[in-house]
């Protein structure tokens, strides 16, 4: 049984749009604006610029290989099978991590509507575990779910910044960087900027995936762009004195209704992260199964071709993450580093990964051309190699700088180092396992992903 190719056009654009603006622009604006004063616009044209260039290598690989688990098997088939575990298992982790960001943003939010209190991480695990029963439904459910949801963010968001704008246009403020926080919301701005990878997780599931993964990147991003430079432009106008919500600031300017729509839009956001990171991550894990890397359990699909056993992994990989952030925050571990920001914490681990994620791809866009060179001829976007590889440099570059910056709150790395060691320490055993029985890591499936 075979994935089902089930998203079109308008369903991978509403993954990339909901995966990428999510709950970032409720949650992260407020604190960008805060420590990067009228020097947000530059943090966020960063964070943009090299999320953009970064995702280009990947429109080049999606647009000739089109495979479900991008992570695993563009890096396994380009590289290495050594490569593709350590990608993946970076890109799962960046992802738990993300999902981990949004879940305790959300339990803060709720927080305030509810008779009794719980911790963020419990309420916060509470949710991811609430959630997880919508994923047991199948892809087509969940991609028609996307596109609705970010409908309705897109149109709070706009709802929120044209009247603000309206009033506040002239108070609008574009300065440059003053003050050491600038690199602080420049990360935090990466957080906004991310998840445009996911796309590429789902190239079985796709319909005509040469044309439509890549078109959804485009189409995605300039709906992106123009989103977060409107919001941004209205939430700075009003010239906070404190990082306020994105909602409180607006309140002067909107009527009962406008609030009540944008409170809709704020659950939106959390379900769009929600939805976009767990309709493509598992497939990583699926992956690594079907090629033997994982147990091969991890690939059966049920009756409505959803991979299940996978979808169960990564959401219990969540639960693993928030458990090891609420360990570090009861240490005080978290508070050393972050100060009582634990979102931060679950960002900076966010971008590690996917700036780890997002090097290895690019190595393996450089490849493309002479590994398949049937494939990359017949790519419906084809990037003349001179291009791609101008590409290729400023993304490992720039990603490189970014992990540099994150290398500054040395936790994030070292918990990273750890992962990576239990990794390593699992490919080499499921290595030599496997080689008893006579298979060969990594290869058991063909570079299509077909047996």
């Amino acid at each position: 049984m075979k994935l089902e190719k089930s998203i079109g056009l308008a369903g991978g654009t509403a993954i990339v749009v909901g995966g990428v603006i999510g709950m970032g622009a409720y949650a992260l604006v407020p604190a960008i604006v805060n420590k990067a004063g009228s020097a947000y616009w530059l943090s966020v044209l960063i964070a943009l610029t090299v999320s953009l260039i970064s995702v280009l290598p990947l429109i080049q690989i999606s647009s000739a290989l089109p495979i479900a688990g991008g992570g695993y098997m563009y890096a396994s088939r380009l590289l290495s099978p050594l490569a593709g575990t350590l990608t993946s298992f970076w890109a799962l982790i960046g992802g738990a991590c993300s999902i981990s960001l949004i879940s305790v943003g959300l339990a803060d939010y709720f927080d305030a509507y509810l008779p009794f209190h719980f911790s963020p991480h419990v309420m916060a695990m509470l949710m991811v575990a609430s959630f997880y029963v919508f994923y047991l439904f199948g892809i087509k459910l969940l991609s028609s779910i996307q596109i609705i949801l970010s409908v309705q963010l897109v149109l709070a968001l706009l709802l929120y910044a044209f009247p603000v704008l309206t009033v506040n246009y002239g108070h609008i403020e574009i300065g440059m960087p003053a003050s050491g926080n600038f690199l602080l919301a420049i990360i935090l701005s990466m957080n906004i900027a991310l998840g445009f990878q996911i796309i590429i997780e789902l190239g079985e599931e796709i319909k005509e995936p040469q044309k439509n993964i890549p078109l959804a990147l485009i189409i995605g991003s300039v709906i992106i762009l123009i989103i977060y430079l409107l919001v941004m432009f209205a939430y700075e106008s009003t010239h906070p004195q404190l990082p306020i919500n994105l909602l409180d600031s607006a309140k002067p300017y909107l009527s009962h209704p406008s609030v009540r729509f944008i409170e809709v839009g704020m659950i939106s956001a959390g379900l769009t992260s929600y939805n976009g990171a767990a309709i493509a991550l598992p497939r990583e894990f699926y992956s690594m199964s079907r090629d033997q890397t994982l147990p091969i359990f991890l690939s059966k699909l049920n009756h409505k071709g959803n991979p299940t056993y996978s979808v169960t992994a990564f959401f219990i990989l969540v639960i693993i993450i928030l458990g090891i952030g609420q360990l570090l925050d009861s240490l005080g571990i978290i508070h050393r580093f972050f100060g009582k920001e634990v979102i931060e914490f679950y960002g900076f681990m966010t971008i590690l990964g996917i700036m780890m994620l997002t090097i290895v791809l690019s190595f393996a866009a450089f490849v493309l051309p002479k590994k398949f060179p049937l494939q990359y001829a017949r790519a419906y976007i084809k990037f003349p190699r001179a291009v791609l590889n101008t590409f290729i440099l400023i993304s490992v570059i720039a990603s490189a700088g970014m992990i540099l910056i994150i290398c500054s709150k040395w936790i994030v790395p070292l918990l990273y180092l750890a992962f990576t060691l239990l990794i390593l320490f699992y490919f080499f055993w499921r290595k030599k396992k496997l080689e008893a029985e006579g298979i060969k890591i990594g290869e058991f499936f063909n570079e299509m992903g077909e047996g």
